[in-house]
């Protein structure tokens, strides 16, 4: 598979797939996101030298994309084993026409991975999973990100809620890796443009440069038929005018899930300079997703350098055996020219190749591998402590290279080789190593070894004999960006090009990394109990409502911040009858208190009304939505402590007490005497009764275990009621 860079991508989309659930792993501080499941069913102990696998399935920055967190999983185990591990979805829920998309990939081509995929309509568990068979099954992962995709539909799922279940079954293996899960709806017309044109080099020299945009692909991805299918082709220079228009070959119809080729004579530069190639598919009907109708690339056409590198520095890469070796990159040439000198970059700003003697081989190739050395550079003696590109010029002047393969490599010497590479730019097959002690003998392409990468290594050709030049300016701006040196106005971020003729006749080129930053909006969604400052700002929120404040964001531009504020104010006021106090709001928390005795809680009273049973000042407090507040207290003062004729029928003795004590009734109707011991908090400590058979009698009472204090006696017979004070004396 090849992974082309696109230096500018221009898109116009309306329409777009409909997303039910899409996962990347990216910015979650490098765990596992909220609502997944894992569920390490092997048990088996990971090797030393994966230790960082402390769980089932983690989440970590990919080792070939750095800056680009994955979940991983490993099956290297000590003692080995077959892992047996699961990383389960949260909760989905499908509509129709549902397609699952995700990136897979070994993390090394020489232990290749195997797993399922499974899918539960019940709960996220094992026992859910095994339910259904799998629907999705490999023994082989690429050791490159490689998408894969199953129609959920076509099996049957569709209109219910769904959990995904991604099972490690590898046995003795390395790490598998799994990023960017993706549930759409899939539309009912949608085609995709691919360019199988067959660039492969970001930079060409005039000599080997072919027709630009002639072959595309049309992939039918909808659901339905397509008709009349043809590819529109653009190319424009670099200064973005159109050189060429021009269109394919047209296809009658297209079935779904077919794939027709399409050509058209494209566009063969006549003078160096930056070409972007446009490719668009068109059809009949109505696509239904129009952002992969377009695919854009770029090239650079030079008056001399061949290039495969995205003119991005990504990272340094040597052997390291301690006992030298090569490492070099193919190019074809389609015609022949005189090769002159060999730009690479090398890194030595921490002095670790100083003195060594670098030397650039060319080979030519037989088979398909290196064969015999056909030239060498001049010998580089690293004296410079910088990182920098270097050019070589070709020992004892030019060699003409007839068309056909070559590989151009550099050598470490007595120190590992710390050679520039692009991991935006991939080819695979085209990058090779070799050293003495090497498992691939006799030579092996850098992917076998995990490595998804380009070097920074440039043959020049023709007169003069030099190597390129050029600068870089970053810069950014806010919506749009006019670059004095072309007075060109550019609104997507890239990497833009303008050419100049150095004083030797070379290309001088200006590059500028552009990063356009945009506007920003947010909500910050806020409720309070009462009056809110809100950090932005620092103004103060009396009222519920929207407000705003625009502030620089990180980059510069405007960030316009919403705040969507709710105060939640707590009713409590109170409605009182009698002797019950009721609080006016419903649905609430209560907790009534004794104002009387310090705001004291009233254990067992958190209804919405209270009946008081002394006289005192009662309050609640009342919880609503988080928010609490106090009622006003409210004073009961109609319960007598006489409240009938009892007053002149009960005598209680002796008063003060040691917690034993009688009462006397006498001349009360015949029936039952109740009797209700409680403390000055209201709470009952005792309760008893006694038949009067001819209205008189004695309770006997005892409250021994109590506090001194003052409590109440409340006596009732039949429609009487008396309450009486006791006290009660420790002394």
């Amino acid at each position: 598979m090849k992974t082309r860079l696109l230096l500018l991508f221009v898109l116009v989309a309306q329409l777009g797939f409909s997303q039910i659930f899409s996962e990347d792993f990216d910015n979650n501080g490098g765990v596992m996101p909220a609502g997944w499941t894992i569920i390490n069913v092997d048990g088996l102990t990971p090797d030393l030298n994966v230790a960082q696998f402390t769980d089932a399935w983690i989440v970590a920055d990919d080792f070939t994309n750095p800056g680009d967190t994955v979940a991983m999983s490993t099956s290297w185990y000590a003692p080995a084993g077959t892992s047996d591990d699961w990383m389960i979805t949260p909760a989905i829920n499908l509509t129709t026409a549902n397609i699952l998309t995700w990136d897979e990939m070994s993390q090394d081509a020489a232990f290749l991975e195997q797993y399922e995929i499974r899918i539960s309509t019940t709960t996220p568990t094992i026992a859910g999973m095994n339910a259904n068979p799998a629907i999705y099954t490999t023994a082989a992962v690429p050791g490159a990100w490689t998408s894969q995709s199953v129609d959920l539909d076509a099996l049957g799922y569709a209109n219910q809620t769904v959990y995904l279940g991604w099972r490690n079954t590898s046995t003795d293996e390395f790490i598998l890796k799994i990023n960017n899960i993706l549930v759409d709806v899939l539309p009912a017309i949608d085609v995709a443009m691919t360019d199988t044109t067959g660039l492969e080099y970001t930079r060409i020299p005039m000599d080997q440069v072919i027709p630009l945009g002639t072959d595309g692909v049309i992939d039918n991805i909808g659901g339905g038929a397509v008709t009349n299918a043809f590819m529109t082709v653009n190319v424009y220079d670099g200064l973005m005018t159109n050189v060429y228009t021009g269109s394919s070959n047209t296809i009658a119809s297209i079935a779904p899930g077919a794939s027709s080729m399409v050509t058209a004579t494209g566009f063969t530069p006549v003078l160096p300079d930056l070409y972007t190639i446009e490719l668009i598919s068109n059809i009949t009907e109505v696509d239904g997703d129009l952002l992969n109708d377009t695919i854009v690339s770029q090239v650079f056409v030079t008056d001399s350098t061949y290039a495969r590198d995205g003119n991005t520095l990504d990272g340094f890469l040597g052997i390291g055996a301690g006992n030298g070796g090569l490492i070099g990159q193919q190019y074809t040439m389609l015609n022949s020219d005189d090769l002159t000198s060999v730009s690479f970059y090398l890194g030595n700003a921490g002095s670790q190749m100083l003195d060594d003697s670098i030397v650039v081989t060319i080979y030519d190739m037989v088979g398909g591998l290196p064969n015999a050395v056909i030239a060498q550079t001049d010998t580089l003696v690293m004296t410079n402590i910088v990182d920098s590109l270097y050019t070589m010029p070709i020992q004892g002047g030019s060699i003409n290279l007839a068309a056909g393969d070559y590989m151009v490599a550099v050598n470490e010497g007595d120190s590992t080789l710390n050679l520039g590479y692009s991991n935006t730019v991939v080819t695979p097959g085209t990058t090779w190593l070799t050293w003495p002690t090497s498992p691939m003998l006799p030579w092996a392409n850098s992917e076998d070894f995990g490595f998804n990468i380009s070097y920074i290594i440039r043959p020049n050709f023709g007169v003069p004999a030099c190597a390129p030049t050029g600068s870089v300016i970053t810069d950014a701006a806010c919506n749009t960006y006019t670059w004095a040196q072309n007075a060109a106005t550019y609104t997507v971020s890239g990497m833009y090009y303008d050419t100049l003729t150095s004083s030797l006749g070379c290309d001088s080129i200006l590059t500028l990394d552009l990063t356009i930053n945009v506007p920003t909006t947010a909500t910050d969604v806020v409720s309070s109990c009462s009056d809110y400052t809100w950090s932005v700002d620092g103004q103060v929120y009396t009222a519920t409502g929207m407000y705003t404040a625009v502030i620089p964001n990180n980059a510069g531009c405007d960030s316009t911040i919403t705040l969507d504020l709710t105060i939640g104010a707590v009713d409590v006021t109170t409605s009182t009858l009698v002797h019950t106090v009721t609080a006016n709001l419903a649905g609430a928390t209560y907790q009534w208190i004794n104002c009387t005795t310090g705001n004291s809680i009233i254990l067992g009273e958190t209804a919405q009304a209270f009946t008081a049973t002394i006289n005192g000042d009662y309050a609640v407090i009342v919880t609503e939505g988080g928010c609490i507040d106090t009622s006003a207290c409210v004073t009961i003062n109609t319960i007598s402590l006489v409240e009938n004729a009892l007053l002149n029928n009960v005598d209680i003795y002796p008063n003060p007490s040691n917690g034993k004590f009688t009462i006397a009734v006498t001349d009360l109707p015949l029936g039952t005497l109740n009797v209700e011991v409680v403390d000055a908090r209201g709470r009952v400590l005792l309760t008893t009764s006694k038949v009067l058979t001819n209205g008189n009698g004695n309770v006997e009472i005892n409250i021994q275990d109590v506090e001194a204090g003052i409590y109440f006696v409340n006596l009732t017979s039949g429609d009487n009621h008396v309450t009486e004070r006791i006290v009660i004396s420790k002394k």
